[in-house]
């Protein structure tokens, strides 16, 4: 299922773009690999350079706006979700070309 990022060109001062907010993070912490509970930052100002705590995060995407170009977050666990798809297809195609 794709992930909604509609949110991201929504304004700052919405609704939607507070709840797609959340919802990235959320996302983001579900992925994360490292024990430091730290991500990149897809804020316009850290532009995915910087790694910081949840709450830091937060702040930058309500105040500073997150980079519109950034529409794979392969950098957040995207990729993965995108394997782990794939990779579920390949094993059912397999199964429903078994004969018994």
């Amino acid at each position: 299922m794709p992930i909604d990022k509609s949110w991201m060109r929504s304004g700052r001062s919405t609704h939607e773009y507070f709840t797609g907010v959340a919802n990235f993070i959320d996302y983001a912490y579900k992925h994360l690999k490292y024990d430091d509970m730290k991500i990149y930052c897809p804020c316009i100002k850290c532009s995915n350079r910087d790694r910081r705590v949840r709450d830091e995060v937060h702040q930058h995407l309500l105040f500073k706006g997150i980079r519109l170009d950034y529409t794979r977050w392969y950098l957040h666990g995207e990729d993965e979700d995108n394997d782990i798809t794939e990779m579920k297809w390949i094993i059912w195609s397999q199964l429903m070309t078994c004969t018994v």
